[in-house]
Formats: C-alpha cells, sequence, structure tokens
C-alpha cells in the first residue's frame, strides 16, 4: 500500500501571507524532491480544497490536480474531509483538527498499518510532538534548507516495514452506568464523557459502535437531537454506527446460546455485517450478565459511578492488549 503525503498549501507551498506573484512558488522544488519518492501518494489537506468541496470529492480532486505538474498530479488521489472548527452545545472545539482530518481520511481510504506525513505549517492543528508532521515556517513556506529533512521524513514512511497485523478496533459503548452513573440527574448526564474522549484521541484506530438503548429512541446522525451530537466533533466522527436490536435477530445464524446474552449477541451481529475481517473488539458497560461469563472482549464498568478515573488504566491496558482479543 503506497504511503500518504498530507499536503497544505498556504504557509508551506508560498509564504503566508499571500502575495500574487508568489503563489505556489516553492511547488517545483517540492515536486522535483516527490520525484525521487514515486510510491509516495498525495491527498491534500488545504483549506483550498473546501471551494469545491460541495460539489463532491472527485470534483475537488481534478480541481486540486491542476496546480500540479502532470506527473505528479496523477499522484493526487484525494481531498481530506472537513472536521469543523467551531465549539457546538458547549462541548470544546476539535482539537488538532487537520491530524483528525488526516486520520479519518486514513480509516476510510487506507488499511490501519499505512504509513504517512504532512507537511503542514499549523503545527498546533496536530497533536504535540507528532513524528507524522514536519512543520514549515509560514512566513516563508518550504524553502531549500527544509530538503534534507522532507527527504528523511519520505525515506522513512517508504522504506519502514509495515506491520500488517495492525486493525482498527471497534469498540462497542454503552451511556448509562458509563458515561454517567446509572441512576443521575439531568444535570449529571455524560459528566464521564471528557474522560473517556482524552483517552479515546490517544487511540485514534478505534472507531466506536453505540450499544446504549438510547439508541432505541434517538437517531445517530440527523437534523436535530442526535446520539452523536453528546460528543465532540472528532469524537462524534468515529462512531460508525449503532448495534441491531437482539429482537430483530434469528438465534439460528449465531453460536447456540448465544441469544442468552442479548448485548453481546448485537454486537456480534453487528460484527459480522460490518467488520467481518476486522476480529478486534472491546465492550465498555455496566450489565455484565447481558455479556457471556467472563468475556475476554467487556470491560465492565460499575453503574453506580460510571466511567471513573480508576478505569481509566484498565482501558488503556485493554486497548493497548486489543492485539490478544480475536
Amino acid at each position: 500500500m503506497s504511503p500518504i503525503l498530507f499536503l497544505d498549501f498556504d504557509g508551506v507551498l508560498h509564504p503566508e501571507p499571500l502575495m500574487a506573484k508568489k503563489k505556489l512558488s516553492q511547488l517545483p522544488l517540492v515536486e522535483a524532491i516527490l520525484r525521487d519518492f514515486p510510491s509516495v501518494e498525495i491527498v491534500i489537506s488545504s483549506d483550498w480544497r473546501l471551494d469545491w468541496f460541495n460539489e463532491g470529492e472527485a470534483v475537488a480532486v481534478s480541481n486540486m490536480r491542476r496546480h500540479f505538474s502532470p506527473d505528479i498530479a496523477s499522484r493526487v488521489i484525494g481531498v481530506t474531509p472537513f472536521l469543523g472548527r467551531r465549539e457546538s452545545r458547549g462541548l470544546a472545539p476539535l482539537p488538532y483538527p487537520r491530524e483528525a482530518e488526516c486520520l479519518k481520511w486514513l480509516k476510510s481510504n487506507r488499511p490501519a498499518w499505512t504509513p504517512w506525513m504532512a507537511l503542514d505549517d499549523r503545527a498546533w492543528w496536530f497533536s504535540p510532538g507528532s513524528v507524522n508532521l514536519m512543520p514549515i515556517n509560514k512566513g516563508l513556506g518550504f524553502m531549500p534548507s527544509d530538503e534534507d529533512v522532507f527527504r528523511e521524513h519520505l525515506t522513512r514512511i517508504t522504506r519502514q516495514p509495515m506491520d500488517t497485523s495492525k486493525e482498527y478496533m471497534t469498540l462497542f459503548l454503552d451511556f448509562d452506568g458509563v458515561l454517567h452513573p446509572d441512576v443521575c440527574d439531568r444535570e449529571s448526564r455524560f459528566c464521564n464523557r471528557d474522560r473517556l474522549q482524552k483517552i479515546l484521541r490517544d487511540f485514534p484506530e478505534v472507531d466506536i459502535v453505540l450499544t446504549t438503548t438510547w439508541r432505541l429512541r434517538f437517531p445517530l446522525d440527523s437534523a436535530g437531537d442526535t446520539l452523536k451530537h453528546y460528543f465532540s466533533y472528532d469524537i462524534s466522527e468515529r462512531i460508525v454506527g449503532v448495534t441491531p436490536d437482539s429482537k430483530d435477530l434469528d438465534p439460528r445464524q449465531f453460536p447456540d446460546g448465544l441469544e442468552l446474552y442479548p448485548r453481546e449477541w448485537e454486537c456480534i451481529a453487528w460484527l459480522r455485517a460490518n467488520r467481518p475481517y476486522s476480529p478486534h473488539w472491546l465492550a465498555l458497560d455496566d450489565k455484565a450478565y447481558l455479556f457471556r461469563p467472563f468475556c475476554k472482549n467487556l470491560l465492565t464498568i460499575n453503574p453506580a459511578t460510571g466511567f471513573v478515573g480508576a478505569d481509566e488504566n484498565r482501558l488503556r491496558q485493554r486497548l493497548r492488549e486489543r492485539e490478544d482479543m480475536s
């Protein structure tokens, strides 16, 4: 699988603020270096992509390619999604937005083990110390003095051994008894949400599927009050579905006795339909009796408190050990 370069324009391919005579002035230098690394494909992360965003990715890609030499243009294969920059419903704004957009594109288009780097002038839009980011001085743009470091990054992503055992993981998430105590007043709802979101940001390969009974009453993603609205932008974009209702499942299509443990049954049914080749999953739930005894994929939470500080290390350890959960 080809490595990916996420490429910004302003502050990279020309200085920022932009003067007309400097537009894309550093692009020939960047292209010359990329010709020495022909396996690297390019995804545009620049805000320039937004001019064409409402017309679809294919139109945006076509218009972005027009800025490049023909041989490099053919290697521009996509544009990152736009996840927003503003606060919503009292939640914190999207942290590290450009990195989140890069990861979102990768999840939709490439295996979890795909090597990548980003060339960008906004380091604060990436997690601190990100090894995948090469920051550029926006007042100068990409300079000849940046060439050696750029080549080092490109060498790393083209030659590093690919860990093809790495896969995305699915976290099945309950609400009541997890994101807040099972019995609580309205003001205390989702009091544990930010604690969980902070951990999930350290594990970007983890997608989320909701198992909560709230899914039977509220839509996942539409206009108005939805389940995704209870999370910050970056985490809500990683919510990929809800489990089916066990009442709609046929027990003859599953292992004998699984119907006695309805929440695990619903998790297995979702995996069969959506991730048949990705066996790694973990459920965060306060009702152990809805899963088979000693279920190794369950992290049980105390319903009286929900997900609290004492649970953080347990979850981090389980996420690190996901390779053993298949």
